[in-house]
């Protein structure tokens, strides 16, 4: 009884170091893709920050060719002449705005992704996870100490070895 009880406690000792290790890689590459996530949400904002850039100065451009077609057409810079370059300049506020907004919204997101992957990787969620894999393990051996005290399991083959657990006695 003493051998079989042994190799079942092996089992399930292994069974509970695979769920430790789980547990701390999952810890592990949560926390990297946090990082990851930190990094993208970097790089969203800069992005759209060029881009905020490029539309404003499009928008210079457009209104600088026009102001010049004014006046090579002798069109005095008043009235309905300055109302199409104020709309060009509010066109081109109006753009970077809703590009902003965008951002903003892509980082949203990403923050509440990195703020579960940091879940995942604390030092709470890694003991949570430890000692879910130990009481598992712990349950299981008891299980089987139970069960093959009863002698369920001495007629019935190991783990799929197609042995006999009688024969570990």
């Amino acid at each position: 009884m003493a051998n079989a009880l042994a190799i079942f406690a092996a089992s399930r000792g292994i069974q509970a170091g695979q769920g430790l290790g789980d547990a701390y890689k999952t810890k592990l590459f949560s926390s990297l893709q946090a990082e990851a996530v930190k990094n993208q949400i970097h790089e969203v904002d800069k992005r759209a920050s060029i881009e905020i850039g490029q539309i404003f100065a499009q928008g210079e451009r457009v209104a600088s060719e026009q102001t010049a077609a004014f006046i090579k057409g002798g069109v005095e810079l008043e009235g309905t002449a300055m109302d199409v370059l104020s709309d060009t300049m509010s066109d081109a506020a109006e753009a970077a705005y809703i590009r902003r907004r965008e951002a903003d919204y892509e980082i949203v997101g990403l923050e509440m992704q990195r703020a579960s992957l940091k879940e995942a990787s604390s030092d709470m969620n890694f003991f949570l996870n430890s000692l879910s894999a130990v009481g598992g393990a712990y349950a299981g051996y008891m299980g089987d100490k139970a069960m093959y005290e009863r002698g369920t399991l001495r007629n019935r083959g190991t783990s799929g070895t197609g042995g006999n657990a009688r024969g570990l006695e």
